[in-house]
């Protein structure tokens, strides 16, 4: 038996896929690396995306889930992540997809902010996401009905670039067509509203609202900057239903060549009747300033720079398959030497925050508080399919410790007699009380029960949105991390909507929070987290301090 693999640690089989390693988990599933074999000594790695087990009996989650798995399985194009299987084990529903090398555009754009991502690549980069997209505008039926397909969730995690020098689309999961089963309720707005049209905030959507999209993100990846900084989500919404993205484009992105402004202008424009009407047409104005200007950059290049980029990162994340790989290859030639348990091992990434162990097996999982979403760096695009987007670094779930990038020893192996021993996941105490005693709690997005609110949830190093609102008053909206305890009082202030605060209205003293039923005391209110080195962070402008852009941040995608 080799050493450093543990005969107490095996993987875990759904259907003819041997799950080797968890990359990353969301609202709607887990995504792991998977090895498929079959006769003459064939194996494969691809990924698989699991549907979260508490999800499968919500009909409109399983249709979502399902729609965008037909939907994706059917497409085939360079520029568009390729499903190869649909499937179900055990009243487990998982989605197949090929392994690509590479990272996501955020990342990417993380990686390069000293420069080091030529203008001329980043422009070859936008122009084959738009030859992605016009592939998923222009899809068709099997008779040939065009489907009439809106993405609506084009942002930099959605776009993945490849150590090869391509670009694909991916996730399709809040995907609009004629073709698809599950249909959005009227007034629903789907996507990410940092990228969202006005027309899709308000639940309208067409094809031109991804060319918004596509407008919103060349912008950026000109200007290393979020289009939404600085801004409250409520700011964006009225600025977007004012259409004044045109206009802040302008007054933020000065260094931005007049004629590359131009075209995010038009692509950004309130109506849309006066954007690019397709995809295609936003593409060629690029290519044509592109010709202009001598910045045409093969895909060749654009290799060769992301794997010099990359070296190490790559060389790290081979080792851990092939450790994860040698670990499958010693269960199938010694069966009675493992004993099979539902637990995967988890990838912590070297880009920042990990990803915990799951459990795909169906027994209970560690404690959740409603509506949180957890998200290993990088994990988005994985997602959609691609594996190759980390440079991980493998631990044991026994040993998997959440909000901790560090190397962790491969553990030695040990008695087959001992039993498997896993440590719970460690908890953190939030306390959070608002005034008015009426404000709503929500946090990423998920409504908080009680005002004060005091609960227990999973300790994790990623960012998370919490928002504190109430008629009359001005929303409150922060990003607080959850590795250590925390108690916050928040006051809302009058007059966001006009609002006069009643005369003689004094602020009330905090409300009393119970005692925390941990015997570790809570820790005071975190301040503004510092972005590191990894982080995609904005560029100092008009003497503002920079914010660093997590994944875990909605708002910020």
């Amino acid at each position: 038996m080799n050493a450093g693999l543990s005969p107490q640690k095996p993987s875990t089989l759904l259907g003819r896929y041997r799950l080797l390693m968890e990359l990353g988990h969301g609202g709607m599933a887990h995504v792991y690396l998977a090895l498929v074999s079959g006769l003459a000594g064939f194996s494969k790695l691809v990924v698989l995306k699991v549907m979260r087990d508490e999800l499968r009996e919500h009909p409109a989650s399983l249709n979502m889930f399902l729609g965008e798995a037909r939907l994706a399985a059917r497409m085939n194009h360079p520029n568009v992540v390729q499903t190869t299987e649909v499937g179900e084990d055990g009243g487990r529903y998982f989605i197949c997809m090929e392994y690509l090398e590479g990272q996501t555009l955020s990342r990417l754009l993380k990686k390069t902010i000293d420069g080091s991502l030529p203008l001329a690549a980043r422009l070859e980069i936008m122009c084959q996401m738009l030859e992605g997209l016009s592939y998923l505008h222009a899809f068709s039926d099997l008779d040939g009905t065009p489907l009439g397909l809106v993405h609506r969730d084009i942002s930099p995690n959605n776009i993945f670039v490849t150590f090869d020098g391509g670009v694909k689309v991916l996730d399709f999961g809040v995907a609009k067509a004629a073709g698809i089963s599950h249909v959005t309720e009227a007034g629903t707005f789907k996507g990410k509203l940092g990228y969202a049209a006005p027309e899709q905030i308000v639940g309208r959507s067409d094809q031109r609202s991804d060319v918004f999209a596509a407008g919103v993100l060349l912008w950026e990846i000109l200007t290393y900057r979020r289009l939404t900084q600085d801004r409250t989500q409520t700011e964006i919404v009225q600025g977007r239903i004012a259409g004044a993205e045109s206009e802040l484009m302008l007054q933020k992105g000065a260094d931005v060549p007049p004629e590359l402004m131009e075209i995010c202008g038009k692509a950004a424009s309130k109506s849309p009747d006066d954007r690019y009407p397709t995809a295609g047409a936003m593409r060629d104005a690029i290519k044509q300033y592109v010709a202009g200007h001598s910045l045409d950059y093969p895909s060749q290049k654009l290799r060769d720079l992301l794997q010099t980029l990359y070296q190490k990162e790559r060389a790290e994340m081979r080792r851990q398959i092939d450790l994860r790989m040698k670990q499958a290859t010693l269960e199938d030639e010694n069966p009675s030497d493992f004993t099979r348990g539902p637990y995967v091992p988890a990838a912590s990434t070297m880009f920042g925050g990990t990803s915990s162990g799951t459990n795909p097996g169906g027994s209970t999982p560690p404690p959740v508080s409603r509506g949180k979403m957890f998200v290993a760096a990088g994990a988005l695009a994985l997602l959609a399919g691609v594996a190759g987007a980390f440079a991980t670094r493998l631990r044991p779930v026994a040993e998997a410790a959440t909000g901790s990038a560090a190397v962790a020893s491969t553990p030695a192996p040990t008695e087959l007699s001992k039993p498997t021993v896993t440590t719970p996941q460690p908890l953190v105490q939030l306390r959070i009380s608002a005034e008015p005693l009426g404000a709503e709690l929500l946090l990423d997005g998920a409504k908080l029960e009680g005002n004060p609110f005091h609960g227990q949830l999973t300790k994790d190093s990623a960012l998370h949105r919490l928002e504190v609102r109430a008629p009359g008053r001005k929303s409150d909206v922060r990003m607080i991390h959850l590795d250590h305890d925390l108690q916050l009082h928040v006051e809302l202030p009058y007059g966001a909507a006009g609002a006069a605060a009643p005369a003689g209205a004094t602020p009330a003293s905090p409300p009393p929070v119970a005692a925390a039923a941990a015997p570790a005391a809570a820790k005071p209110a975190a301040a503004k987290p510092t972005s590191t080195s990894e982080d995609f962070v904005h560029k100092p402008r008009d003497g503002k301090t920079a914010r660093p852009i997590d994944n875990s941040d909605p708002y910020a995608n």
